[in-house]
């Protein structure tokens, strides 16, 4: 024992340090533990509150509709990984999809059409070369009598569309022949015509007529002139002008005509298809489908906005002041309205998407054949029949006044088309006052210029006023 005391005196050092080390061991076991706990409990009691934030959470998962008739999805609950890998995989195909079909209805509607007079639209580089373009223009699109290079006579021209003959022409060569038959029977002598012989003679010249009425037939595809198109009027929408303005038109009533000139020519396009074989070459008048234009006219509410009432901020239903309008969103999915077509488009406030305007088209038409007119309108731009009102030819009164139209049954086709004209490609040619008409918001590029040019050249702000064709 005096050994091991005498040891540990003298080694007091490793004695103290092994005393230590075997009471800090339990010691520090015994804080350790409690230690962990508190920072278990407090981990734990922080992972089930994000737990609980999460189940309490809610995510709405939607894809986006390409119609107003598609069905919703939608899926709701707890954020998913899952999910929301799912939902974007599929809405990035479905916007890559409705992309690239709004690329093909915009080729589609706009077709070839280009502005008749480059530069002018939506606004020309100064005031003046906007009047000269103005005038050229309208050098374009008003008609006097005789004047082939008028636009809408070169549509006609296009379609092989003309009138009968004249009645004096034929009249000549029916007497013409007439005496020709006569001489051959009377050898030249002064006699009268026996009745077998008179019988014969008229017989003969009746075949003339109609040969010379045939004849001109042949050349053409449908019979239509210039008076098919109203020549003004205030109960009109538009109208090819028979008088050159005396001052250069502003920009908003060019880019009207330059929109009419448009709607024209896919109706007339729409008949030119009808009347073509299977070839695609334009039919004569006897195996023409359209055998004859009597009107076209384009008036709606539409153009009641550009003839003044809409831009002077009345509703032309009640003749009382209209509301603010809503712009709406170009990017919105419009949603059908039955009540103002039967087709549910529609054109107005809260449609910043596409504009409606309608036609009414008269035609003698082959009654059999009349649904080919009906898919040519559809097979040629976005149009649609939503109104035929059929009557009766007289054909034989017709016939005297020189339309010949083949041994088809005819009738004549009173017509309502709806056409439809995308915002995408006919926003950007439209000048600042019809912009603000139709509640479309300036281009920050051109805001605060100048844009319609005065008759004496000074620049007019396209805000000064309210006044409309």
């Amino acid at each position: 024992m005096k050994n091991l005391i005498a040891w540990t005196k003298s080694h007091i050092a490793i004695v103290s340090c092994t005393a230590l080390i075997v009471v800090s061991l339990p010691v520090a076991w015994y804080f350790s533990s409690g230690w962990n706990t508190q920072i278990r409990d407090k981990q734990q009691g922080a992972a089930q509150q994000k737990l609980t934030e999460v189940e309490n959470s809610k995510v709405t998962y939607t894809l986006p509709r390409l119609s107003a008739n598609d069905p919703t999805i939608e899926v709701s609950g707890a954020p998913n990984q899952t999910l929301t890998d799912w939902f974007k995989l599929h809405r990035d195909k479905i916007l890559a999809q409705a992309q690239g079909i709004v690329q093909e209805a915009e080729r589609i509607n706009k077709r070839a059409h280009a502005p008749l007079v480059a530069g002018l639209l939506p606004k020309a580089a100064s005031s003046q070369e906007a009047q000269v373009k103005a005038l050229e223009l309208a050098e374009k699109v008003v008609y006097l009598p005789g004047k082939e290079s008028n636009v809408y006579a070169q549509l006609l021209k296009r379609i092989g569309a003309g009138e009968p003959p004249v009645s004096a022409d034929v009249a000549a060569a029916v007497a013409d022949e007439r005496n020709k038959l006569v001489e051959q029977i009377t050898g030249g002598t002064k006699r009268e015509l026996t009745p077998e012989e008179k019988e014969r003679v008229d017989k003969a010249t009746v075949e003339k007529r109609l040969a010379e009425y045939r004849g001109r037939a042949a050349d053409l595809s449908v019979y239509a002139t210039m008076d098919v198109f109203p020549s003004g009027g205030n109960d009109m929408g538009s109208f090819v002008p028979r008088t050159m303005p005396v001052k250069p038109p502003s920009l908003d009533e060019c880019f009207f005509w330059q929109y009419d000139y448009w709607l024209v020519s896919d109706v007339l396009d729409a008949i030119a298809l009808a009347n073509q074989d299977a070839t695609g070459s334009p039919t004569s008048i006897d195996r023409s489908v359209v055998k004859r234009i009597d009107r076209l006219i384009t008036s709606d509410n539409w153009i009641y906005i550009f003839s003044g009432g809409g831009s002077q901020g009345i509703d032309p239903s009640s003749g009382e002041a209209a509301a603010p309008v809503e712009p709406g969103s170009p990017d919105a999915l419009i949603e059908s309205k039955f009540d103002r077509s039967i087709t549910g488009r529609w054109s107005g406030p809260g449609n910043a998407v596409y504009d409606v305007r309608n036609v009414s088209l008269s035609v003698v038409v082959s009654s059999a054949r009349l649904p080919e007119l009906i898919n040519a309108f559809a097979r040629t731009n976005f149009m649609t029949v939503t109104d035929v009102d059929l009557s009766d030819v007289d054909v034989w009164t017709d016939l005297d006044q020189g339309y010949f139209y083949g041994s088809e049954h005819v009738v004549r086709a009173r017509m309502v088309i709806e056409t439809v004209w995308l915002r995408s490609w006919t926003t950007p040619l439209m000048p600042a006052k019809v912009r603000s008409i139709l509640s479309i918001p300036e281009d920050p590029k051109e805001e605060g210029k100048s844009d319609e040019p005065a008759a004496d050249g000074e620049p007019v702000n396209a805000k000064s006023d309210g006044e409309g064709r």
